[in-house]
């Protein structure tokens, strides 16, 4: 026993230094690798002055932006609709740029950036969707991802761990759920004050965060847990929504600055779709929320899904086994009974 500790211990610290690696490695990356790919925008006025700024937008920055030539009426509506991150509106002494540091303050900063050396000057910058101006720099939006899905892993390995049958579980991811959204926007909406929206649509967004994250660990750790391998399905939904939804999410960024493919990754998984419904719903009104819904709806009811699925299999096994149990009492009690019969006869 004792000759086995040592390479135990190696494996242990080498199984550490892997995981790591790759969750220290995969936060620096996505944070050292930010730059504009495809970033949408708008360029508006009139048609020679939008093709040389488009030429040049080009020219200087390949494949760094989206560019949709509009009016600025219709930047103003792309920019509120979440079509564009910004607007470019040419035709006067300077260009004006139109920015939603909501959306983005990264994303203001840097259009800020390049409309400026494109001019050569100060160009004059409105925010149209500003963010709150209790957290002007996002970082408290950011900061409260982070814990937020760390808390909902934890709360959905220890209901698998802890916690026996499915309405259990269920009811206790329904508390979880409903009484984690309300306190967290109880700090967020009342107390810090870093979101315009109304509390009880924060709430909800927050809570559906936390089942689609809970609910998956837990569904994936009581699959896992038919065969004895609870903690194996629960590493699984952490890996999914920690190492890598969190890096990948774009919350303090956008999505659109992340490595290809992994900011459109980020979006499939709960922390970046619930990130961006944030943004939608708290500052435009909505705008575009249609597929964070559906992805983050997705999670949970998958993972409530994978509950009821476990459950399920694990009665059906349950019964094979009192029926398994019980037929060679049937078989051996048959003669003996027999021959009370005949004694009694």
């Amino acid at each position: 026993m004792r000759s086995s500790q040592p390479a135990r211990a190696v494996a242990v610290a080498v199984a550490a230094i892997v995981i790591q690696f790759v969750l220290v490695t995969a936060y620096m990356w996505s944070s050292a690798r930010l730059a504009p790919r495809d970033l949408p925008i708008d360029v508006a006025g009139p048609r020679p002055a939008v093709t040389a700024v488009t030429r040049q937008l080009t020219r200087t920055d390949p494949g760094a932006f989206r560019i949709t030539r509009t009016s600025p009426a219709g930047a103003r509506r792309d920019i509120t609709g979440r079509r564009a991150y910004g607007a470019i509106i040419v035709g006067g002494k300077t260009p004006q740029l139109l920015t939603a540091s909501a959306a983005s303050p990264v994303v203001a900063q840097l259009l800020t950036q390049v409309v400026d050396k494109m001019a050569g000057v100060s160009s004059p910058v409105r925010d149209i969707v500003p963010i709150d101006s209790n957290d002007p720099r996002g970082a408290a939006f950011g900061a409260m991802l982070l814990p937020l899905v760390v808390t909902s892993i934890i709360a959905g390995a220890l209901l698998t761990l802890m916690v026996s049958g499915v309405p259990w579980r269920l009811a206790g991811l329904a508390v979880f759920t409903i009484g984690g959204g309300a306190a967290i926007a109880a700090a967020a909406k009342i107390w810090l004050g870093i979101f315009p929206g109304g509390y009880f649509t924060l709430a909800g967004v927050i809570g559906l965060i936390a089942i689609a994250v809970a609910a998956t660990v837990d569904g994936l750790g009581s699959l896992a847990g038919l065969r004895g391998r609870a903690v194996i399905g629960i590493a699984l939904g952490a890996v999914i929504a920690f190492a890598l939804g969190n890096p990948f999410a774009g919350a303090t960024s956008a999505p659109e600055l992340l490595p290809r493919p992994w900011g459109t990754i980020g979006q499939w998984l709960p922390p970046g779709a619930g990130a961006t419904l944030l943004r939608a719903v708290e500052y435009f009104h909505g705008a575009r929320a249609g597929e964070p819904w559906a992805v983050l709806a997705a999670w949970a009811g998958g993972g409530i899904a994978l509950i009821m699925v476990s459950g399920f299999l694990t009665r059906r096994a349950t019964s094979a086994r009192v029926v398994a149990g019980a037929e060679p009492s049937i078989v051996a009690a048959g003669p003996s009974r027999q021959a009370d019969l005949g004694h009694g006869s």
